[in-house]
């Protein structure tokens, strides 16, 4: 179940407006819901992981981050051993036209919780993370758009082959447009 109305929404009156809508739904949609949110505790083993969606880092970045904007993450199919694609969006607020580019990534691994990537290099810069899911399910079902932090770990950039930076770091989860 989609509900996009949600993110126009103040946040205190997005639950109110989900239990409403989830009164209406049909009985399939509620027990997908209640397993979405029964596998955000890891209370049921039954819920199904989908952890598309956009990723940001949770509080000050480290100056040598500053122009990284977010990580998206892309599952095409549900399930904890389903293939991960997505891209590094940087961005130079110095460029008034076309500020944003992407970094793909070359190479994505989940290992239950264990999470890990390696962009391509564009201009001599890279990125590279190593880290671990906080939580596990339904990501856009469980948490919408309220900016919980779900993966941490270490962040690197490199430029021309050498750690310009290694930074620890926390994501929190949004769905994005």
């Amino acid at each position: 179940m989609k509900i996009t109305l949600l993110n126009h929404l103040p946040h205190p009156f997005r639950w109110l407006a989900l239990v409403g809508a989830l009164a209406l739904a049909p009985p399939s949609a509620q027990a997908q819901t209640a397993a979405a949110v029964n596998g955000a505790g890891g209370a049921s083993s039954k819920a199904v992981d989908d952890l598309s969606g956009y990723y940001e880092i949770e509080g000050k970045k480290p100056a040598a981050l500053a122009n990284f904007e977010w990580l998206q993450l892309e599952q095409k199919t549900p399930g904890k051993s389903a293939a991960l694609t997505g891209y590094v969006r940087l961005m130079d607020r110095r460029k008034a036209e076309e500020p944003y580019w992407d970094l793909r990534f070359e190479q994505v691994t989940r290992d239950e919780t264990r999470l890990s990537f390696r962009t391509e290099e564009r201009g001599g810069e890279r990125y590279e993370f190593a880290g671990d899911l906080l939580k596990t399910g339904n990501f856009a079902a469980l948490f919408g758009d309220d900016l919980v932090v779900v993966l941490e770990g270490h962040l690197k950039k490199l430029r021309n082959g050498r750690v310009e930076s290694d930074s620890e770091v926390k994501f929190h989860f949004f769905i994005g447009d």
